[in-house]
Formats: C-alpha cells, structure tokens, sequence
C-alpha cells in the first residue's frame, strides 16, 4: 500500500517508500502539493474538490484516480483517507494509503463494453432476455421482452404466472411441461409457442433458457432468451406445398 499522511495545512507531509518506488520521486519531490504533478489532469480538479471536502468535513473518504507510476504510465489507484487525532482528541490531518486498481478498472471497462454491445446486438435483432429467479418466483425481462409480449412494463408482476397469461390456451400445457422438465434437469427449455399480446395480436415466439442449480441440485435460476419467429412461420406456411 501506498501510504501517506497530511498536517492541519491541507498538505502531504509524509510517504512511506513503496509510495516513493511506485513514483520514482525523492521526499522532497512529492512533499506538499508536489506529488500531484504525478495526477492525471483530468482528475485533478475532481480529486481536490473531494479531498477538501473531507478535510472540512473531517471525514472518512474514498476516491478513485489516476497517479503516474516509474514508468510513464498513468495506473488507477484507490485512496482511503481517515482523519488523525492526537492523545488530547484534538485534529490534526488525515491518513491515508492507495491501492493500484489498474487491473479492476480494466476488467470492469472491458465488461462494460461488453454490455453495451450485447445491448446493441439484442436490440438489432429483437432478442428478448429473461432472468427468473425460481425460489423469490421473481422474473426480470429487458426491454426486447416487453415489446415482443406488448406488455406494458407497469402492468406486468413479475411472476411467473404472470408470463404464462401470455401464453395462448392451446399451447399452455407444453409451455408449462417444457419449463418443469427444464427445473427437473429432465430436458433443455428449448420450444416454439404462441403467444397472445395485449393488442390481442398473435405472435410466434421461440424460446431457450439455461437452468443453474444449487449444491444440492435444487434449480435456483434460470436465464433465457425470447424472439419473435412470426414472420418465418408466415412464410414457412405460404411456402408450403398443397396437400
């Protein structure tokens, strides 16, 4: 850890040596306002409008930035700050160390450009997406999901019930029977079915979903996708042979 502390002037009085190392920097150097030439200039402002926020507040803070390291390279660090106290109970600065959280930050944007882009993707292809959670009996669709079913999101409870009211009377049965099968491990949720929205349009939807179980092998979730296969079905039927 990267450890520092700072005196009632608001001012960086003191870095242990791996701080030192990480920054290549003499004492001399880093003391005072000295180190934050080493801040990315695009978190400066923000860095010093929260630290003088804690030192008014005299507050535990948190913060993320970026702090060049040795080598040129700017690394995200996670600062802890904790306000001092001497023997009498009297204020006298902060303590505080970093962490490098480079490899965090990392993961965490390459996972949201990863979402972005399946958001991208099931949107241009209409892919609905479902989580149920099979204990809460809670269900969460996205946004493809309520369009392909014509449901108005406030109207909806989330049950499972809830869905299986979408569901065209003829087709119910299976629906349930593919979906208890899929609980039991007895057969993967992988069907076609209609469904009735509620403009009273008939559509024809198909359906797949992953069980995920327990250690004891008792299902607690499933996740699936939904998409509209009304249109193939239409032409699949125009382009049917005559009997």
């Amino acid at each position: 850890a990267l450890v520092w502390t700072s005196g009632l002037d608001r001012k960086f009085d003191y870095f242990n040596r791996p701080w030192l190392d990480f920054t290549n920097k003499t004492f001399e150097e880093e003391v005072g306002f000295g180190w934050q030439k080493g801040l990315h200039p695009e978190d400066l402002s923000r860095w010093e409008q929260a630290y003088e926020k804690a030192f008014t507040s005299r507050r535990k803070f948190s913060y993320d930035f970026r702090l060049l390291r040795y080598d040129g390279k700017y690394r995200w660090v996670h600062v802890n700050g904790t306000p001092r106290y001497d023997r009498f109970g009297k204020f006298i600065g902060f303590i505080g160390h970093c962490l490098d959280i480079t490899a965090r930050k990392n993961a965490e944007e390459s996972l949201e450009r990863s979402e972005r882009r399946l958001l991208l993707a099931t949107r241009g292809a209409g892919i609905g997406i479902w989580d149920y959670d099979v204990s809460a009996d809670n269900l969460e669709w996205n946004e493809q999901m309520y369009d392909i079913y014509g449901v108005n999101r406030r109207k909806f409870g989330n049950k499972f019930e809830d869905w299986c009211q979408s569901v065209v009377e003829e087709d119910l049965p299976k629906f349930r029977a593919a979906f208890n099968a899929a609980l039991k491990g007895e057969d993967e949720f992988n069907i076609e079915y209609h469904i009735k929205r509620w403009d009273n349009t008939v559509k024809y939807v198909k359906g797949i979903a992953v069980v995920t179980w327990d250690e004891k092998g008792k299902p607690i979730r499933v996740v699936g996708v939904n998409y509209d296969t009304t249109e193939l079905e239409n032409c699949l039927l125009y382009t049917s042979p005559s009997p």
